[in-house]
């Protein structure tokens, strides 16, 4: 269950987990035991890599969702049928820094570039009654613990 998340507040938050998520996998460039220590999986079964991952998965469906989100009397579906970014953890930690920025950004401007009414108004996303809102918020919510995951993974590993 996620809490709720006004407007104001999604933006920021989504424009911080880019730096945030960053640098929960930035070390020391080239260091061997850092690369291994952030793939390494925690007791969950993924590593602080695996958290990145999902978050820019997350984000970047967002991020195309957000925009294409029609009011409850639209036909058509706005949810991709499957997931956005198809991100393979073996990329190196630079991209996977570079990428979670990048959705990171764009997910904030997708929801900034919304009109303020349509954040509570009961929308169809894929085939699905919801609000940008409650979109927003479980969002927000899921990269929060997520993040605290990713950072148990480390401390974990260690």
């Amino acid at each position: 269950m996620s809490n709720y998340v006004n407007r104001a507040d999604a933006i920021v938050a989504l424009k911080s987990f880019g730096r945030r998520y960053s640098d929960l996998i930035s070390g020391p460039a080239g260091d061997d035991a850092w690369e291994r220590l952030v793939r390494s999986p925690g007791t969950s079964g993924k590593s602080a890599v695996d958290y990145v991952a999902l978050a820019i998965d997350e984000l970047a469906l967002f991020s195309v969702t957000a925009p294409q989100a029609a009011r409850l009397d639209a036909t058509k579906s706005a949810l991709p049928e499957q997931r956005v970014a198809e991100v393979v953890t073996s990329q190196s930690i630079s991209e996977l820094q570079a990428m979670v920025k990048s959705v990171s950004a764009a997910a904030a401007l997708a929801l900034e570039a919304r009109r303020d009414e349509d954040y509570e108004n009961t929308m169809v996303v894929g085939r699905v009654e919801t609000s940008l809102d409650q979109l927003a918020s479980e969002l927000v919510t899921t990269l929060g613990a997520n993040l605290r995951h990713g950072e148990a993974a480390i401390d974990e590993a260690r």
